[in-house]
């Protein structure tokens, strides 16, 4: 194995980008699956190259969805002990927690594998979680937000990085991506690395699957052979411009506002109200975040209404909040 691979070129260019530094402690999520194999033989072999140093847990959630689930959970331990690397794994009935939840299984699986990560990203030290969603899944998750309707946030697809939670300061990086599927897969043939099939991703009846087996498959036969990369590009230029909105509005915000407690917020209409819509409309979603208000349940409805407001006039928001205009303020404070 050499790092002037392409895979692992790749791999390396997006760590030293600043996705992880020399010499830390790196929780890496390994399903079995050819994704994260290729993340976890890969970053082993990196951190081995140029004082880089980085050491490595394993971290595997069996969700006990599937009768041969069980098999996944022994070759990860196995492909674990053969690199002497620490592996943390824990099961969980997923199915049961997604009804106790009432949620879907794929919402209440995230939420579930997501907590796992952080408490064994604690327990073995670890400042960053590592995941191995890559290219092609990056084209999936745009595809799929423009079909169920996104704004421009959601448009930038999936992030390279962000937070997993503040106390302790731990963060998710995804440093594959820049690699497609198509690299992966010839990076672990070349080496004869095995990994686990998942027959649940050849399920059409799953959204995902479809857009990945039927859909994808056919706008690139006949309209876009370069489709997933197009959607990767749209979704690049879309963070660059929501990042650049962010800021402004982030401005806006901190120019307009008169009070800011933890319940209550005033707002300066006379500045406020000069700003371009779209400055507005981030910049309430900002507000809205300060007051630590629900985002799953606050709609961009709540925003427009906030938005249009009239002297008087009133809006009800989650978690027991409303904004009101008064004397030319928008106030959104916690109703008691």
């Amino acid at each position: 194995m050499r790092q002037s691979e392409p895979f692992l070129n790749e791999l390396a260019l997006a760590l030293d980008l600043g996705l992880l530094a020399p010499q830390r402690n790196v929780l890496v999520g390994l399903s079995g699956g050819a994704d994260s194999v290729a993340l976890f033989t890969g970053l082993a072999f990196l951190a081995d190259c140029d004082g880089r140093k980085y050491r490595i847990t394993a971290a595997h959630l069996n969700h006990q969805l599937r009768h041969d689930a069980h098999e996944d959970e022994i070759f990860v331990r196995d492909f674990c002990e053969k690199l002497d690397i620490p592996c943390i794994c824990e099961s969980m009935q997923v199915a049961e927690a997604a009804d106790d939840m009432g949620q879907g299984i794929e919402h209440a699986a995230r939420e579930l594998r997501y907590q796992f990560f952080k408490t064994s990203a604690v327990a073995c030290g670890a400042e960053a979680v590592a995941l191995a969603h890559h290219a092609d899944d990056n084209a999936e998750t745009i595809l799929f937000r423009i079909i169920r309707g996104t704004g421009l946030r959601g448009l930038g697809g999936i992030s390279p990085v962000r937070p997993l939670c503040s106390d302790p300061p731990i963060r998710i990086i995804r440093p594959l991506l820049g690699v497609s599927k198509d690299m992966i897969v010839s990076f672990l043939r070349k080496h004869h690395i095995t990994w686990r099939e998942d027959h649940t991703n050849l399920d059409t009846n799953y959204s995902r699957n479809y857009l990945r087996h039927e859909l994808i498959p056919a706008v690139v036969s006949r309209l876009n052979g370069d489709f997933r990369n197009a959607l990767c590009r749209l979704a690049s230029q879309a963070r660059l411009a929501d990042e650049y909105i962010d800021r402004q509005s982030g401005n806006l915000l901190k120019i307009a506002t008169i009070l800011s407690e933890t319940d209550r917020l005033l707002i300066d209409l006379d500045i406020f109200s000069q700003a371009d819509e779209i400055l507005q409309t981030t910049a309430l979603r900002h507000a809205t975040e300060i007051l630590n208000i629900g985002q799953r349940d606050l709609t961009a409805e709540h925003i427009d209404d906030m938005k249009n407001l009239q002297p008087g006039q009133s809006v009800n928001l989650p978690q027991n909040f409303h904004a009101v205009v008064r004397r030319n303020m928008l106030v959104i404070e916690k109703i008691l």
